[in-house]
């Protein structure tokens, strides 16, 4: 858990609740396996952000994580493959870094965020994204997307 799981193939959430600065990184390899940040200057230094938090494996394990690959593929599967993971996020995890909240009082809001799939360090790297991007950076608050739930 919060290793370096953009390095294998992998899909992540980045989310701003309300809509504002900063975000949250939800990463998951293709084994289902969790990374999860607090950023909050998306600005890159040699290893990491210029101010960014984990979050802590006890919050990464309140997580329900759904995945049809195992945890450990000791050989990459080089060939095309399919795969799915699916996540439940409990909101309890996002309180301390930005309030409660109240699934009742969501409908009609906005949150931005963007979705993507990245393989940085395999034998076919690749990147996409839901939302479109200016330039080939995940970490650019500007382009994500309005999230309206209803």
């Amino acid at each position: 858990m919060n290793d370096h799981v953009s390095e294998d193939s992998c899909v992540s959430l980045f989310l701003q609740p309300f809509g504002r600065q900063p975000y949250f990184s939800f990463e998951f390899n293709a084994g289902g396996v969790p990374a999860a940040y607090y950023i909050e200057a998306p600005t890159r230094i040699p290893h990491g952000f210029a101010k960014y938090s984990r979050l802590t494996v006890e919050k990464l394990q309140q997580l329900r994580i759904e995945h049809s690959l195992p945890a450990v593929i000791d050989l990459e599967i080089s060939l095309p493959q399919t795969w799915t993971v699916g996540f439940f996020l409990p909101f309890s995890i996002l309180t301390k870094y930005c309030g409660k909240v109240e699934a009742d009082r969501l409908p009609g809001t906005a949150w931005h965020g963007n979705f993507y799939k990245c393989g940085d360090q395999t034998s076919h790297p690749h990147w996409a994204s839901w939302n479109p991007l200016i330039k080939l950076n995940f970490h650019r608050p500007e382009d994500f997307g309005n999230i309206l739930f209803t």
